[in-house]
């Protein structure tokens, strides 16, 4: 299964050259404010490009998170402008399940640790351990913040960004194939093989100045 992973778009998902796959993921930042115009022109365009792939999949990110204030109207919205895009918070997390496609199971995780500002997928370090418990094994994680020391290195003193409990968590999922995210841009369009597990981040735009440097990367699973 050819897989394009693409991550914090941030309005830009325009200007994106996708190449052709199987499925296409998206992991989260997809707007700046999460407001409701931002969205619905983000599901239009999905709408257009969905046709390419057997099945789209996102999560939201952190910049996202108003989204969670009008989640009954963005799960309508994503109903009008799309046929073949599973939104993997609603569909997994919100219901504690895996989603099934092509014999892979999938999960979505949007949160990640507080360092910056308060918004519904920024999680204080116990509440964000809390849900990351919560996770499931599975073959495709999808997540919108990478693991402690993996791909995370980010910020104004560049260090380590990620999460400590996603980091333990991973560890102890045998059956994870591959795990996607975003959200610290300088590590944006790299992979990293930890045993039989690829992690990649996919982030998109360079930061703080928003400039789209990398391009989509694309990872092939064999059966």
């Amino acid at each position: 299964m050819k897989c394009v992973i693409i991550s914090d778009s941030h309005n830009q998902h325009r200007s994106i050259n996708l190449p052709d796959g199987d499925i296409l993921i998206h992991c989260g930042d997809f707007t700046m404010g999460g407001k409701e115009h931002e969205i619905v022109e983000f599901l239009k365009w999905l709408g257009e490009v969905e046709k390419r792939y057997q099945k789209v999949f996102i999560v939201p990110g952190n910049h996202d998170g108003a989204i969670v204030g009008y989640r009954l109207i963005y799960q309508d919205l994503l109903k009008e402008h799309t046929k073949n895009t599973v939104d993997l918070w609603l569909e997994t997390y919100l219901k504690n399940k895996v989603y099934m496609f092509d014999g892979y199971s999938f999960f979505g995780f949007p949160y990640v640790p507080f360092h910056r500002t308060v918004n519904p997928f920024f999680l204080e370090e116990d509440a964000h351990e809390e849900l990351v418990d919560n996770i499931p094994d599975c073959n495709i994680l999808v997540s919108h913040g990478p693991p402690l020391g993996y791909l995370d290195v980010g910020g104004y003193y560049s260090k380590n960004l990620g999460s400590f409990a996603l980091k333990e968590k991973i560890l102890n999922m045998p059956d994870l194939k591959l795990m996607t995210f975003g959200h610290i841009h300088e590590c944006g369009g790299k992979e990293y093989k930890y045993k039989d597990t690829l992690l990649v981040n996919a982030a998109l735009l360079d930061y703080p100045a928003y400039n789209m440097v990398t391009k989509p990367v694309v990872v092939t699973l064999e059966d």
